[in-house]
């Protein structure tokens, strides 16, 4: 508000008596001739606000321009990106694989870290019935939520073990588990099947 009721007017072309500017701020209406005389040249009229430079479309390219380098040098994926949510699933693990480079890189040095936590815990003889070499033995993994095209491990299902396609799988949390339920479910159906068959045999004998 305070950019417009601080503006001034500009009037080019004449000049305005007091009463003409009574008349325009009472009235607000402009009205106005370059000349009342005929025989003097005609001027244009001109009748504007002065407007301040305001620089938006520069302070906007500006923001867009350091948030994109802000991006790129943190190596982070702008999930506010008008484009994100229209890219395909192969399309958006590419875009994720400067966070997952990243990501690898620091899941190495805490691997690390907790692979010499551990051997120092095992060998201090603290835990009781544990063999001091067993830290060697554990395995420490890290699950990335990515998103997949289910079609992909679909095919994947054709190509590699069990275990392999199942990691493709965002929505799989522990492996081994979802492995287990798997082959449960497998069981559990050829139990029911084989069920069915001897009860449809023993209404066939009972005929």
């Amino acid at each position: 508000m305070d950019y417009f009721g601080g503006a001034y007017m500009k009037v080019l072309g004449t000049i305005l008596e007091q009463e003409d500017l009574n008349a325009l701020r009472d009235t607000r209406i402009i009205n106005l001739k370059s000349s009342m005389d005929e025989d003097e040249p005609v001027e244009t009229l001109d009748v504007d606000f002065l407007s301040k430079p305001d620089a938006d479309t520069t302070q906007e390219n500006l923001i867009n321009r350091l948030l994109d380098a802000l991006y790129q040098t943190s190596m982070i994926v702008n999930l506010n990106d008008k484009d994100f949510g229209n890219a395909s699933g192969v399309a958006l693990e590419m875009k994720f694989k400067p966070v997952l480079n990243l990501d690898t890189s620091k899941a190495r040095k805490f691997t690390k870290s907790l692979r010499e936590l551990y051997r120092v815990l095992f060998k201090t003889m603290l835990i009781k019935g544990v063999d001091p070499e067993a830290w060697d033995d554990i395995d420490v993994s890290f699950h990335y939520d990515l998103p997949h095209n289910i079609k992909d491990a679909q095919t994947l299902s054709e190509l590699v073990s069990r275990k392999t396609w199942l990691k493709a799988l965002s929505i799989v949390n522990d492996v081994q588990a979802e492995s287990e339920a798997i082959d449960k479910e497998q069981q559990d159906q050829l139990a029911t099947n084989m069920q069915v068959i001897a009860d449809n045999r023993g209404l066939t004998d009972g005929i």
